[in-house]
């Protein structure tokens, strides 16, 4: 009875103890795959996040790097908008308008690919209205060009006709001139023709006078036909028509035969000086035009700022985008990794366990074959092989790290991809650089091509930079040029051979070093005559810089303008009446000694005063009632 009943209870025993093996198994089994299950959903979510900040990356660089092209063809087209308004006739204006035409094209090109590249209505809220205004002031700009030409050709027109009617008026008045002086010297040697030489010299004075009184009119319509100042016009015109009625008054004493024929040529220059036709006027347009063009580029330019500034915070948001991008896959990435390895770490624990306890030598085989694959593949050879065969837990999980090797090696084409794209992003941050070294080089270019002489010496007194045109300016040879070369040197130089004239070479010398410091302005005339406006500045870090410009023409333009004040001077006082000029405020501008003598009042008679305070002083001192 005793062992029946021990038989019954073993099987009993067996069967707990197989059930519990069962499902411990199972249960470890179940972890093991939790395990792969977790790992894997790590790693899908970890490509996932990685995927959508590619997409992201993607989405904004193309935009950024097509605003940026955008901004590059508007610069061209605001550095080539001035060369337009400066065209001097159509064939040169016709030139530059090509070159503009295919830089809005290719403007419009860049703005279309904006447009299909982005997204978002933001920028292209703000770009667009800026390139529509820019583009409408370029046409504006070529529309005022073409007005610009036509009255400046219009202008010269006037210019030749004004020198055709001096040449005529020269030849109509030089045979009378001849022939007066031929009496004039016969009836000198004649002491009985007193009378006809009398009568010849009255008839040749009215003669010499109105042909200096007319070149000097036609000299006014050529320099109103030049002339930059707006100011300057009004003066001219009053000018001229005070010309014009002391032409008709000299008229009248020319001889009956002569007076006809001078009064045409007369007729022929107030219709250059009168009228909305005149040089003055026509003179007058060209200047508004060219005012109005300025105005066109100085809002180009800052059309081109605003461009310049909205692409710029459109490149940062996306270098912003990208970066954070890179930054949460970065951090998505080190996570999925933590997380995989205590997966796997916990899932090698399991395994090792189940060997341990339960599982036998073929089990054994095979788990040691999975751990060796799965530590490859912690490791990072993703090429090591992991065993599949079989259909139970171990060959699923298996599977499972297999799926986990493929995520893996998934994972690494991602960064891969985001790595070039990384590059790529350097390869626009290199074309950048390149473009700022191109800008650099158009900068010495503009340098080496200025108006002026530069010169710079750095804190050491060394000639550290100048230009082609300072180097002519002095007639510097080269090797009186260079980075060897010291300021002392320099000034020792020119002094030797003469520029200062006779002097203490060394006394100049210390002079010129012990003011180098402090800012310095000069005017010197060269052996040669050449007049050289001399500019020196310090500069804050040490040295200073010199600037040389050739003022010979202004100069000698100086000069003329004196003599030709000094003639109207010399014209107004020569006048037998009081002469009085007030201008558009009623403010005293020029009067002659007559006017102040017959007025009795040079007290009061100053440039400047106005007409009504002359008056009221004349009130109250009783010399006007």
């Amino acid at each position: 009875m005793a062992a029946a009943k021990a038989e019954d209870a073993e099987p009993s025993t067996v069967r707990v103890w197989n059930v519990g093996v069962r499902t411990r198994l199972l249960l470890a089994f179940l972890g093991i795959s939790a395990f792969a299950l977790l790992a894997a959903a790590a790693g899908i979510y970890s490509f996932g996040r990685v995927g959508d900040r590619l997409e992201v990356i993607d989405a904004r660089v193309p935009p950024a790097l097509a605003a940026l092209e955008l901004s590059r063809s508007a610069e061209r087209i605001i550095a080539a908008a001035p060369a337009l308004l400066a065209a001097t006739d159509p064939a040169q204006r016709d030139e530059v308008k090509a070159g503009l035409e295919a830089e809005v094209a290719r403007l419009d090109d860049k703005l279309g690919e904006l447009r299909n590249k982005t997204d978002k209505a933001s920028p292209l809220s703000e770009i667009e209205p800026l390139v529509g205004s820019l583009i409408a002031n370029l046409s504006s700009l070529e529309d005022l060009v073409a007005r610009r030409l036509d009255a400046n050709e219009r202008v010269r027109s006037l210019q030749r006709e004004v020198f055709r009617a001096n040449d005529e008026t020269g030849r109509l008045l030089s045979p009378w001139t001849a022939m007066l002086e031929g009496q004039i010297a016969r009836g000198s040697q004649d002491s009985e023709a007193a009378s006809r030489l009398a009568t010849a010299l009255a008839q040749l004075r009215p003669i010499q006078t109105a042909q200096s009184r007319f070149s000097a009119a036609a000299d006014m319509l050529a320099e109103a036909s030049t002339t930059d100042q707006d100011r300057r016009l009004p003066i001219l015109a009053f000018q001229l028509q005070r010309a014009l009625r002391e032409l008709d008054a000299t008229a009248v004493d020319l001889a009956p035969k002569l007076r006809p024929l001078f009064q045409a040529q007369i007729g022929k220059l107030r219709t250059f000086a009168e009228g909305p036709q005149a040089i003055t006027a026509m003179r007058k347009q060209e200047l508004t035009l060219i005012g109005e063009g300025r105005k066109l580029l100085a809002e180009n330019a800052r059309l081109s700022a605003r461009l310049a500034g909205a692409v710029d915070r459109l490149a940062a948001a996306a270098k912003e985008d990208v970066s954070d991008s890179t930054s949460a896959a970065l951090s998505v990435q080190r996570l999925s990794t933590r997380l995989l390895v205590v997966l796997v770490a916990l899932s090698l624990l399991t395994s090792a366990l189940i060997v341990w306890l339960y599982v036998g030598r073929n089990i054994v085989r095979r788990l040691t074959g999975l751990s060796d694959g799965m530590l490859a593949i912690a490791a990072g050879r993703l090429d090591a092989p992991v065993a599949v065969r079989g259909g139970d837990e171990i060959a699923a999980m298996g599977r499972a790290v297999e799926v986990f090797r493929g995520n893996a090696i998934e994972l690494g084409r991602l960064l891969e991809e985001r790595k070039q794209a990384a590059a790529r992003l350097e390869e626009v941050v290199e074309e950048r650089t390149r473009e700022l070294e191109r800008r650099s080089a158009a900068l010495r270019v503009t340098f080496e091509n200025m108006g002026h002489g530069v010169v710079m010496f750095d804190r050491d007194r060394r000639m550290v930079a100048w230009n082609r045109h300072f180097q002519e300016l002095l007639e510097l040879p080269d090797d009186r040029v260079g980075h060897q070369i010291l300021f002392e040197d320099f000034v020792r130089h020119i002094a030797d051979r003469g520029e200062y004239g006779v002097c203490d070479v060394d006394a100049l010398v210390e002079s010129h070093l012990s003011s180098i410091d402090r800012s310095f302005v000069d005017e010197r005339t060269r052996p040669n005559g050449t007049v050289l406006d001399i500019r020196r500045n310090p500069i804050p870090s040490g040295g200073f810089v010199s600037i040389y410009t050739d003022v010979t023409q202004e100069r000698r333009a100086q000069a003329l303008v004196e003599l030709a004040r000094a003639r109207l001077t010399d014209a107004i006082e020569s006048l037998s009446d009081g002469f009085a000029l007030w201008d558009k405020d009623d403010r005293l501008v020029v009067f002659n000694s007559r006017c102040e003598a017959l007025l009795n009042a040079a007290d009061l008679f100053v440039v400047g005063t106005r007409f009504e305070d002359l008056i009221r002083d004349f009130h109250r001192s009783g010399r006007y009632a």
